[in-house]
């Protein structure tokens, strides 16, 4: 997860894309990248479909869009998630700006999958990343991060996007066991939507980029995800973490 460091430090959705095209070399290491993806849990089947997006509803002027189906089994969207992180800070390496479109729409079912999201992209522009990190909105790590650790990594963990820059994840930090868990929403209807579906992803794409963290400042690990739960503060992933 390491190789992903840089493009977690300099990753910036992009919605406005310039007007070349996607070179074919581009466009088939996308492609390619895909398979390669590490899933966050093994068992659940996760199929994808790229197409030109203006055969979508998306909004932005994007070349392409990947729309992303999955099995329905527990932790389904924190899987997918973790998946597609991996995919977009790739895509933000070679160049190729990305977005996820939360509202976008396909067929609910493809061979058995529910669409779960849809990300967009193409030909990035000049200032589509981030040179410094003062240029990301992130809570501050203490409102997100309890106990004493690298704060290198809490840093570079905290800089993950997520849905309306919700940050619905909290970690709790006791020696060398660090534990994330989803903040549910509130009484907001917009909350509850969030909750049921969005900061679910969030938290893959949280635990991609504490996974990048931990490996870019040597650390090892091994991970443990835990069953749903009703509770408001929800326990999704600890770590067992070693410096190597």
């Amino acid at each position: 997860m390491k190789e992903y460091a840089t493009a977690a430090m300099q990753r910036k959705s992009v919605r406005k894309y310039g007007e070349q095209k996607l070179s074919e070399e581009q466009l088939q290491l996308a492609k390619q990248k895909l398979l390669k993806l590490q899933p966050l849990i093994e068992d659940i089947e996760v199929e994808y479909e790229i197409v030109p997006a203006e055969q979508t509803n998306c909004k932005f002027n994007a070349e392409y869009c990947l729309l992303c189906y999955s099995q329905e089994k527990p932790r389904y969207r924190e899987n997918v998630g973790y998946l597609l992180e991996q995919w977009d800070l790739y895509l933000q390496s070679i160049g190729i700006g990305v977005c996820w479109f939360g509202f976008g729409r396909s067929e609910k079912r493809k061979n058995g999958k529910i669409f779960v999201i849809m990300l967009s992209f193409g030909a990035r522009q000049e200032n589509d990343f981030r040179t410094e990190l003062g240029q990301f909105s992130r809570k501050q790590i203490s409102e997100v991060w309890q106990g004493s650790f690298d704060e290198r990594v809490a840093k570079l963990a905290q800089l993950s996007p997520s849905a309306c820059n919700s940050q619905p994840w909290r970690v709790n930090q006791n020696a060398n066991v660090v534990t994330v868990f989803r903040k549910k929403g509130g009484i907001n209807p917009l909350d509850a939507v969030l909750s049921k579906h969005f900061n679910k992803l969030d938290l893959g794409i949280y635990l991609c980029f504490l996974e990048v963290a931990l490996e870019r400042f040597g650390y090892r690990f091994q991970r443990q995800i835990f069953e749903e739960s009703k509770n408001k503060l929800e326990k999704v992933a600890e770590y067992v973490v070693v410096a190597e």
